[in-house]
């Protein structure tokens, strides 16, 4: 009688054994498959490099990124400082261009 309650636990674990086991993608994003094809070539290409090689890899990627954000500060500082000159101007022109009526 025992044997039969054993096999049963048996057969459980080895069908959920099975079932962590299976390779089912799980994709929860919209992402196409190229997209993910492409980062995980990029990241064997990065992973097959020597330290050195990861390092200038690295320091390459720093220097684009702070090039990017920079140029992006620089935007928003010209945008910025537009507007400053715009409002100025409009409140001069308010102030000294309309007639007033004393």
């Amino acid at each position: 009688m025992s044997s039969q309650p054993n096999s049963d636990w048996e057969r459980k674990l080895q069908d959920l054994e099975t079932e962590i086991h299976q390779t089912t993608p799980i994709n929860n994003t919209n992402i196409p498959e190229e997209a993910h094809n492409a980062v995980y070539r990029i990241q064997l290409w990065f992973d097959s490099l020597p330290p050195v090689g990861r390092l200038a890899v690295a320091l390459v990627a720093m220097t684009i990124a702070f090039s990017i954000l920079s140029t992006i500060f620089k935007v928003i500082t010209s945008l910025l400082s537009v507007a400053v000159v715009g409002i100025v101007l409009y409140l001069g022109y308010k102030f000294f261009m309309t007639p007033r009526h004393d």
